[in-house]
């Protein structure tokens, strides 16, 4: 078995250990249930409740750039939350999660992804296109297709990597119209915690 060996920034339970990089998930709801599945995977006690990344598609992390200061920012005010509660990351894992009625170009992404870099200067940033489904009329209000050819279009500029495809979400793991249950929820996790992808200081095998 594969498992993560360093604090994860945003579930503080874990003991740093220095020879280990630390990660941080930013995103949506099914970034959330990802990494709640990879932590469910595990014997420890984590905390994965409270993260406040629902609805987070990549219009709204750009729309809060645009506040004026002082101005709550939902999304970035919780990322600075977990951010103080925990150690700074070295590798940000991003899904871009994007909405048929909020189109993004790769350019609001990009400046998305500089406001990380800016507040973490040598993080190194993941990003991830939603996951398909094999139903085509699940979870119709997300744009799967843009979400892809915005991860293809962010990684080929050389300024993020590639980070994992979470697998296909199957007939019988939704709980409503977006979002899946424990079924789904389980294999969300152990695809990301599996992915071979993820720098080997990382991970530890048993």
């Amino acid at each position: 078995m594969i498992r993560l060996s360093t604090l994860v920034l945003l579930f503080a339970l874990v003991p740093h250990q220095s020879s280990a990089l630390s990660i941080a998930i930013a995103g949506c709801s099914q970034s959330t249930t990802a990494w709640a599945g990879w932590a469910n995977d595990d014997t420890r006690p984590w905390d994965w409740n409270g993260l406040g990344y629902g609805g987070g598609n990549i219009a709204e992390w750009h729309r809060e750039l645009h506040f004026q200061p002082g101005q709550p920012r939902h999304f970035w005010d919780r990322f600075d939350q977990n951010m103080t509660e925990s150690q700074p990351a070295d590798i940000i894992w991003f899904q871009v999660c994007v909405n048929n009625n909020s189109p993004v170009t790769l350019s609001q992404l990009g400046k998305v992804m500089r406001e990380f870099k800016e507040k973490i200067p040598g993080v190194e940033i993941y990003l991830s296109p939603l996951a398909d489904w094999v139903d085509p009329s699940g979870c119709t209000k997300q744009d799967i297709l843009s979400s892809n050819l915005l991860v293809d279009a962010a990684v080929a500029s050389g300024r993020v990597l590639r980070g994992p495809d979470l697998p296909v979400v199957q007939p019988d793991w939704p709980i409503n119209d977006c979002h899946v249950g424990p079924v789904g929820r389980t294999a969300f996790g152990r695809a990301l915690k599996g992915w071979s992808g993820w720098p080997s200081e990382t991970l530890e095998a048993d």
